[in-house]
């Protein structure tokens, strides 16, 4: 549990200057503990794929996250929701 916490804090870093690739790591060790995420984290990964700022990060968690949905149910199911616009966030 502390150990999924942490990974969260620095995928989620909102201050300047932050570590694309500790984050990047983050992400894979997320998304490969599917069974831990729930549709609103699915959200909220999505949401950081939106940065204006860094568009190759943000095109780098849009693959990571298709990725993840082809080989996982829970996150497809997460995403279709997302999609649809029942989630947390609204991307339509």
């Amino acid at each position: 549990m502390q150990v999924q916490k942490s990974v969260r804090d620095i995928f989620y870093q909102r201050h300047r200057g932050y570590d694309s690739s500790a984050r990047t790591q983050a992400l894979k060790l997320m998304l490969s503990s599917s069974s831990s995420l729930s549709a609103d984290d699915v959200a909220d990964i999505a949401v950081q794929s939106t940065d204006p700022f860094n568009s190759d990060y943000s095109l780098y968690i849009q693959a990571r996250l298709f990725d993840a949905a082809r080989r996982n149910h829970t996150i497809r199911s997460a995403a279709h929701l997302l999609i649809l616009g029942k989630g947390k966030h609204r991307f339509v």
